[in-house]
């Protein structure tokens, strides 16, 4: 950064300075960006060969890209983490689908007492959920250190969350505000990298101006951080809107020796690729756009070796209601928090819920006596019978909107052992059995019909 630049109204010179703590660090002047960013330093540089520092920094990005391609076999698209929705049901699904590696949902280490067990209970356990980067936010060295050695027994590497833009982590300072104290970050990561048998990755969101996130990804190399994702927009973009500036990606890929993986503005297969032309990371980390597609890195199911991708209109149905069972599927085999649940189904079935009408969608998000998986499971199949996407189901749902009585189950899967509130056992078992006639429970409202499906 030439002659000095500004960050939180924080003046720099011959250096960087984030915020008005004072912290510093080293700047590298940036190149002419319209020849691109060469990764020089010039007599800095020439300094840095000098003295070794290049040397070492040469041989840690190449211990870092061994270990991205023999530890993690190098995956080119990943799950990135996301509170309460990259839990293990979640990240099973998304490996069926192209997914080499996961993160798991940030955690709060100034909070372990709490979340210690919760956290453990999602990493471990599951071969099959590897290779597994477990994250995690701090404002202090000894409080993620040791969360960090607690966790290191059931992950492949530990994440330092430098990206959340939200509110609390304003609040708290953490996350994407943690970086307004670089000083503090490369004593974390430093203690991190010191303190543990597996290696440190980081995440973090671009600063406004490009040199000073150069500045800050060689630090943290520096630091020890063996991978870093870069999310291409501010901790302005609180919801992800805006452009992503993956050429700011790109710059910070030249910039260093280790692995970047590039975060932001994906939500196709087409443009997870030319995500990666263009910013030349190694990977492309799917946040989003996996959310609302489980399948967006592999939209062809039966490419996936051994995935069991089943619905009524067959396995080569992709469309939401397919991937909400598939979901409920796999959250059945790996138990989530009901929540996690809610979460995922809304998600995926957004436009489908909103179109069936004010009760479904009351259902799905605000009613809170459904709580167990297998409720979902029924809720899904009516929302599919309701928009006429399945033969209608004959139950407790004489009151829905274009309701039409009178059929033979299907698609009930995992709904054994509900029972029908007014005693009348209408929707038979998980295998499709004939029903009864529909029962007489009358509601006075559409969501009181939803509602006598389920027992107390």
């Amino acid at each position: 950064m030439e002659g000095g630049g500004t960050i939180g109204g924080a003046r720099t010179d011959g250096g960087m300075t984030i915020g008005s703590g004072g912290d510093t660090i080293d700047a590298c002047p940036s190149a002419d960006m319209a020849g691109g960013w060469a990764g020089g330093c010039g007599q800095e540089r020439q300094n840095d060969v000098a003295s070794g520092v290049e040397v070492r920094r040469h041989r840690h990005g190449a211990q870092a890209h061994a270990i991205w391609r023999e530890v993690f076999q190098a995956p080119t698209f990943v799950c990135a983490p996301m509170v309460l929705q990259s839990e293990r049901a979640f990240r099973m699904l998304v490996r069926r689908h192209g997914c080499g590696a996961a993160w798991s949902p940030m955690a709060k280490a100034m909070c372990w007492d709490t979340q210690r067990a919760q956290v453990l209970e999602d990493l471990s356990g599951c071969p099959e959920d590897r290779p597994l980067v477990c994250q995690l936010c701090a404002v202090g060295v000894d409080e993620v250190v040791a969360a960090a050695l607690d966790v290191q027994a059931h992950c492949d590497a530990v994440c330092l969350n430098l990206g959340c833009p939200q509110r609390t982590a304003a609040a708290a300072g953490f996350g994407a505000f943690l970086m307004d104290r670089p000083a503090l970050v490369r004593e974390m990561v430093s203690a991190l990298a010191a303190a543990l048998h597996v290696p440190v990755f980081a995440k973090i969101r671009v600063l406004p101006k490009l040199a000073d996130t150069l500045a800050f990804v060689r630090m943290l190399e520096a630091a020890g951080c063996s991978l870093v994702t870069v999310h291409g927009r501010t901790r302005d973009n609180t919801h992800h809107g805006g452009p992503c500036d993956w050429w700011a990606i790109r710059a910070c890929v030249d910039a260093v020796c280790i692995p970047v993986v590039a975060n932001g503005g994906v939500y196709t297969l087409a443009a997870a690729h030319e995500c990666l032309r263009v910013t030349g990371a190694v990977a492309v980390m799917g946040a989003g756009g996996l959310l609302r597609n489980p399948r967006m890195f592999n939209p062809a199911p039966s490419a996936v070796a051994g995935a069991s991708v089943e619905s009524v209109a067959g396995a080569n149905d992709c469309g939401p209601i397919a991937l909400a069972r598939e979901y409920l599927r796999v959250a059945e085999a790996y138990p989530p928090p009901i929540r996690c649940v809610r979460d995922h189904l809304l998600a995926l079935l957004r436009t489908e819920i909103k179109t069936a009408g004010e009760a479904m969608y009351n259902m799905f998000v605000r009613q809170q006596r459904v709580r167990y998986r297998p409720q979902f499971c029924l809720l899904v199949s009516t929302l599919a019978a309701i928009l006429g996407i399945e033969t209608p189901l004959a139950c407790c749902l004489n009151n829905i909107k274009h309701w039409q009585p009178g059929a033979v189950t299907s698609g009930l899967e995992g709904t054994a052992g509900l029972v029908c509130r007014c005693g009348v056992g209408c929707f038979g078992n998980a295998g499709g059995a004939q029903v009864q006639a529909p029962c007489s429970h009358q509601g006075d409202r559409e969501e009181d019909a939803l509602l006598s499906i389920f027992d107390d």
